[in-house]
């Protein structure tokens, strides 16, 4: 209802991403159904797009709904309601619902382990897995990996080849 009483209808454009006061005036069941494993669309990983100069933040905090640019690094949680996920990632850096083309890095979430913890999960319309995660963040325990979009080399958790692993316990036999 308007400021006199009126009634007043919002047109909602986008299934997901909306503002925190967006969120609050409309019914988001008609947009988002529950995400859980017994849904026939589910998938074990999510993915979600960002850029390489956030990984290391990604690693030591987890996963947040987002930061302002400025002085000091704000979280601007206020504005938005859900971190944004997509079964799977496009070939060639071309974007989809929920994965900007801009995204240069792309975070692996383990979604089983999320909503065994207790995680509220969703589906949009256009099939975007969203979170609020907890206090609007997803803990880096719950990170698979992280792959450089572009050859899908692998950030973290980092690789060590077999061949070095074996190598060092052959140094430290030596030694002993």
């Amino acid at each position: 209802l308007g400021q006199y009483g009126e009634v007043r209808h919002f047109w909602v454009r986008a299934v997901q991403g909306h503002s925190v006061g967006v969120s609050a005036g409309i019914d988001m069941s008609q947009v988002m159904a529950a995400f859980r494993p017994d849904h026939p669309d589910w998938v074990d990983e999510g993915a979600h797009g960002t850029r390489l100069g956030s990984v290391a933040s990604i690693i030591q905090e987890g996963l947040s709904l987002g930061y302002r640019a400025g002085g000091a690094r704000q979280r601007h949680n206020e504005r938005r309601t859900h971190i944004h996920m997509v079964r799977s990632v496009p070939e060639e850096g071309g974007e989809a619902p929920g994965l900007r083309s801009g995204s240069d890095a792309v975070v692996y979430v383990d979604l089983r382990a999320l909503h065994d913890a207790g995680f509220e999960l969703l589906l949009s319309a256009n099939k975007v897995i969203l979170t609020p995660g907890a206090a609007g963040v997803i803990p880096p325990q719950f990170i698979k990996r992280i792959e450089k979009r572009a050859d899908r080399s692998q950030l973290f958790p980092r690789r060590v080849p077999k061949d070095v692993g074996a190598a060092l316990v052959a140094v430290d036999r030596k030694s002993t």
